[in-house]
């Protein structure tokens, strides 16, 4: 579960709600919501609940604009986080956080190392960067799908529902979003050329790497220099 992302949309999709003492409770209500949900629908055997670290991370190392259009976290989901926390608790779901990491990270370790343990693995969560997680099977046979409630209804992504999606397979997302930018992570990505490009480019070439390794091949000179700046 994407506790962070999880939490936010709880948030801001459920407005004005307050407990008897006057505290905000719409954040809290939210994700219980959401726990119950998943424990009911999808009984799983194993389940963790990750969330971003305190710390700016390294990406902030590597780009310090990353994230630099993200506002602080409003004060009143700031007061109900550690209700959030011990309500998690209380359900027996097991937490996971780590200082310099993201909860994609943290999920992406997991997903990723029970996939090749034969364990089938759902990922709950809206954020488009973890459907490059998504398999239907590797050696081990078991697959990662994920799951994005929204308004009451539940979106499951395999891979053939990721390229109705995005118009590339999962295993190029990183290199779809590295093209196309990604305004939701202040990522500015290749100025001039947007999803729809940036799906034509890789439809032909398959790869990030391998459109820069045939630059010159590349149809249409305004492309090529838009790839070179």
């Amino acid at each position: 579960i994407d506790g962070s992302h999880a939490l936010f949309r709880a948030f801001h999709a459920i407005r004005h709600l307050r407990g008897p003492d006057g505290r905000p409770t719409n954040a809290v209500y939210g994700w219980t919501s959401i726990l119950l949900k998943l424990l009911d629908e999808h009984q799983p055997d194993y389940i963790a609940a990750c969330f971003d670290g305190s710390a700016k991370g390294f990406r902030k190392d590597i780009d310090p604009n990353y994230k630099a259009n993200r506002a602080e976290t409003p004060p009143e989901l700031h007061e109900q986080w550690p209700i959030a926390l011990r309500v998690t608790q209380e359900l027996g779901i097991t937490m996971l956080e780590d200082d310099r990491l993201e909860a994609d990270d943290i999920i992406a370790t997991l997903a990723t190392t029970a996939q090749k343990a034969g364990v089938n693995v759902l990922v709950s969560s809206g954020d488009k960067d973890l459907m490059a997680l998504v398999t239907d099977g590797g050696s081990s046979g078991a697959w990662v799908r994920q799951i994005d409630e929204k308004r009451g209804q539940t979106t499951t992504y395999d891979e053939a529902g990721v390229v109705e999606r995005w118009g590339v397979a999962p295993q190029q997302i990183d290199d779809l979003l590295a093209l196309m930018g990604d305004s939701v992570d202040n990522v500015p990505g290749v100025r001039g050329i947007g999803k729809k490009g940036a799906v034509k480019l890789l439809l032909e070439w398959g790869s990030f790497a391998s459109i820069y390794e045939n630059l010159d091949s590349v149809t249409s000179a305004r492309t090529q220099q838009l790839l070179r700046d």
